[in-house]
């Protein structure tokens, strides 16, 4: 994979996969507030599915990103990451000055960011010790 097409799936998948699964929970918040009989088991197993399917595919971003750990981009893209989701992770913590919206899945966006501020964090960590043992110190 080239490096450009890697930056832009490290970036986007992460952010995408945030969004898509809290519209996936707001969905089944909804159907089973309309009818509490209709979640089936096929549905409780996609509920289980989803998070571990996400949580693999985040993992081998994470693994596939240590052939780019060499490049000064790399770091700067994770670093920026890092901070953009760990700025939005502290928002609601500012509430009684910022009008945050109130929708439910908008709610659940917020109280997802800071996995995903540890996600990249705990990525340019692993990356840093990771290049430090690998490079043989003379």
């Amino acid at each position: 994979m080239k490096k450009i097409l890697f930056y832009l799936a490290f970036t986007i998948v992460p952010a995408l996969s945030i969004y898509f699964y809290n519209v996936y929970l707001v969905s089944i918040e909804n159907l089973f507030l309309e009818d509490p009989l209709a979640i089936t088991s096929s549905i409780r197993i996609v509920n289980i599915l989803f998070p571990l399917v996400i949580a693999l595919i985040l993992i081998f971003l994470s693994l596939y990103s240590l052939n780019f750990s060499n490049s000064k981009s790399f770091y700067i893209i994770l670093t920026f990451c890092f901070i953009v989701y760990l700025a939005l992770s502290i928002l609601p913590l500012f509430l009684n000055m910022l009008s945050l919206p109130t929708t439910v899945e908008a709610v659940y966006i917020i109280n997802e960011l800071p996995w995903y501020a540890g996600y990249y964090g705990g990525t340019l960590l692993f990356a840093i010790v990771y290049n430090k043992i690998s490079k043989p110190s003379f």
